[in-house]
């Protein structure tokens, strides 16, 4: 049996129209942009990295130095703007600081953006979404 015919068939919700209190739940809809942040938001602090994520980070980026495009790439701006240390940061959080792990993800990141460059869509293009 198809998964999704079965949650089509056991689900009312794609059968009951929205009900006036969703807009009031969560507020009026709005397509425009919010460009500050509210007065009252404060960011997460990361703690400051141990010698052993440093090192970590360290060999990541000395990998991804050796995988990155030749500066006469046409692409190459982009990538290096992607390819940052914080990048790297980031990527080593988001894997627990497990290197392998860390590395295939990132790896896996810049070879989809040279395949689709997301950069490099046009706005009107992605609107719709």
């Amino acid at each position: 049996m198809n998964v999704f015919n079965r949650l089509k068939s056991n689900s009312n919700a794609s059968s009951k129209p929205p009900s006036a209190s969703s807009t009031e739940e969560f507020g009026p809809v709005s397509h425009e942009p919010k460009l500050t942040p509210p007065a009252h938001f404060n960011p997460a602090i990361h703690p400051p990295l141990d010698d052993e994520q440093k090192a970590k980070v360290a060999k990541l980026l000395q990998y991804i130095e050796s995988i990155m495009l030749p500066e006469t790439d046409k692409y190459y701006p982009s990538e290096r703007g992607f390819v940052t240390e914080n990048t790297v940061k980031r990527y080593m959080r988001a894997r627990k600081w497990d290197y392998e792990h860390a590395k295939t993800m990132l790896e896996n990141s810049i070879l989809w953006r040279r395949d689709y460059r997301p950069d490099e869509l046009d706005p009107e293009y992605i609107k719709p979404e």
